[in-house]
């Protein structure tokens, strides 16, 4: 049976891939570093899910996804197996680090 929550080595791993997300930002403060953290669980959950839905059936190299209503059938390269996108992440996580500001890749209005 899959772990209900995530082990400390689940939540670095996947706190090192959102990190890799969000640069060139680096979360500062005590809410930037909540909103990672709450967006590394929502991540690690929805990943989890996706697991579940294949029923132990992994989906083959270069699949991502597939949609049987309608047919539709998602690529991915191995450059970018693993990665997180925009694309492959969560709703939840990506609101959470939006609404932190950790997604602003603006350039600084002092500079």
């Amino acid at each position: 049976m899959a772990a209900q929550y995530p082990t400390l080595r689940d939540r670095l791993e996947m706190k090192a891939r959102m990190l890799a997300f969000v640069a060139p930002r680096v979360p500062a403060g005590k809410d930037e570093m909540r909103a990672l953290r709450t967006a590394v669980d929502a991540q690690w959950h929805f990943e989890r899910e996706v697991e579940a839905a294949f029923s132990g059936q992994t989906p083959p190299p270069g699949v991502v996804g597939v949609t049987i209503g309608g047919f539709a059938l998602k690529l991915n390269d191995d450059a970018r197996a693993g990665r997180l996108t925009r694309e492959t992440m969560c709703p939840a996580a990506y609101a959470t680090l939006f609404n932190a500001g950790l997604l602003y890749r603006g350039g600084c209005a002092n500079a």
